[in-house]
């Protein structure tokens, strides 16, 4: 088995901010790569909102999830394929029940 390298990155997520939080990421993923060329970059769980879906807080966040996950997949999916990395980033998955992913 050939060595390789694993960064695991913690960040300070901003409650329901998805476009914050998948920037901060983006830039994360570009200095990693700039400074120890990964193999593997993993982000913790919700980091593109943080555990809490308070509708209180944005009515409509599992519209602007709807919308804005594909895109999120996207961003990062071109983060790992510009800096050459695979990177673990787990998010939400829409579900055809309402309310729900």
């Amino acid at each position: 088995m050939k060595p390789f390298l694993i960064c695991a990155v913690q960040v300070k997520i901003v409650p329901l901010g998805i476009d914050k939080n998948v920037d901060r990421c983006i830039s994360i993923v570009k200095q990693l790569c700039k400074k120890y060329k990964p193999d593997i970059i993993v982000f913790p769980e919700t980091v593109t909102t943080g555990f809490s879906l308070d509708t209180k807080v944005i009515p409509n966040i599992y519209t602007e999830l709807k919308k804005k996950i594909p895109i999120v997949y996207t961003q990062v999916g071109e983060a790992a394929k510009t800096c050459k990395t695979n990177i673990v980033f787990t998010t939400y998955e829409p579900s055809n029940i309402k309310n729900k992913f």
